[in-house]
């Protein structure tokens, strides 16, 4: 493992796409593995004598430096399915839900989701990928970072820091989200400090919850994940329209 650039990945990696987008998706953290993959795909990212960006600028464009081709190749990829609920909230967000036209979504996720052009940046709170919150596979490596001993000590080391560097590029004039999107209900702590303690929680009319607030002109919404027990189609279509009615106010 490649000392500089694995703390480099720690301290600087955030997701795809680009600040500009007009919604962002926050999410604790990415599944699957592929970890040395990645951090080489990143690190091929890097301009002449400078660090690899903060977001890779395309979703498509590092799935396939990874080999990770089911998600975006061929004329029928697999809807991901973290991916593919929060693509169905969008959706239904501006009024044209995808109801059981799956191919809307899938079309949505293989060519805008996430990209260098698109209208959507995808970060995630937390750097390294991991297949559930109940594993840790990096304690091997502590040895080139202290806090990667236990997931514990990873996340109280690295949370509060990358919280306000969210929060920092919230604030820039340059990058004014109309929607963002947090998803994880466990993880309200971080996506209040994120919004400086914007978001209520709120009932929806099926009494399933979500957190809402607004600051400017950027709304603030938090659902549940959307792998999590409960998480079904129904709910993110309902929250949807509750959210885009408030965009729209």
């Amino acid at each position: 493992m490649n000392q500089r650039l694995l703390n480099g990945w720690l301290d600087t990696f955030y997701g795809y796409g680009h600040w500009s987008a007009p919604t962002w998706f926050v999410g604790m953290e990415e599944g699957g593995g592929r970890f040395e993959e990645r951090l080489h795909a990143w690190q091929k990212l890097a301009r002449p004598g400078q660090n690899p960006p903060h977001l890779a600028p395309d979703l498509r464009d590092f799935c396939m430096a990874i080999e990770l081709r089911d998600w975006h190749d061929g004329p029928h990829p697999k809807i991901q399915p973290t991916w593919g609920k929060l693509i169905r909230f969008l959706l239904a967000t501006r009024g044209t839900p995808a109801n059981e036209d799956l191919d809307r979504i899938r079309d949505y996720q293989a060519k805008r989701w996430g990209t260098r052009d698109g209208e959507t940046c995808l970060i995630e709170l937390l750097p390294l990928p991991s297949q559930r919150a109940s594993s840790w596979d990096y304690s091997k490596y502590s040895w080139i970072h202290r806090c990667l001993a236990s997931r514990k000590e990873y996340e109280a080391c690295l949370a509060p820091g990358r919280c306000a560097f969210i929060a920092s590029k919230l604030a820039h004039r340059a990058h004014a989200p109309k929607l963002v999107v947090f998803y994880g209900l466990s993880y309200v702590c971080y996506w209040q400090q994120i919004t400086e303690g914007t978001m209520q929680p709120m009932d929806l009319p099926s009494q399933n919850k979500l957190w809402l607030g607004r600051r400017g002109g950027t709304l603030f919404c938090a659902l549940k994940h959307p792998t999590c027990r409960g998480a079904c189609n129904g709910y993110f279509e309902e929250a949807a329209e509750f959210v885009g009615r408030r965009l729209l106010s």
